[in-house]
């Protein structure tokens, strides 16, 4: 009788090592899954906390038009952001949960110049009135 008694312990035992391999073993996938999913948003969209966009277009119900703009403030889930859309005053009016397709990231400078511009400026730049 103890032998089949220190056998199931044994087969307990083996038992808890094998689930404790496969917590390990599940929380190492589901680090990695998150790390996959922080580098793809990272690296899939072009948008980031603070970027400028504008609305691509019109969403009557939440009573936003197309080229409003606003400040991603926060990244919800992939391609998915926060936005907050502000007065001139700088009172928001409206925040959204959008997705990247509903967004177009505003540029205030131009591209480097390794990159061909199609500005051409002539002359001296000066507007001789």
């Amino acid at each position: 009788m103890i032998e089949k008694d220190l056998a199931w312990v044994s087969i307990c035992e083996k038992i808890e090592d094998v689930m404790e391999a496969e917590n390990l073993f599940g929380d190492l996938v589901n680090n990695v899954f998150l790390l996959l999913i922080y580098l793809s948003m990272s690296t899939l969209s072009e948008l980031n906390l603070l970027d400028i966009v504008a609305l691509k277009n019109d969403l009557p119900q939440h009573r936003l038009l197309a080229g409003q703009v606003g400040t991603i403030i926060e990244i919800l889930a992939l391609e998915v952001y926060e936005v907050e859309f502000s007065d001139d005053d700088g009172q928001t009016y409206a925040t959204q949960a959008l997705s990247a397709h509903q967004l177009l990231k505003l540029h205030y400078k131009p591209m480097s110049s390794s990159t061909s511009s199609n500005i051409h400026q002539h002359g001296s730049g000066k507007n001789n009135v």
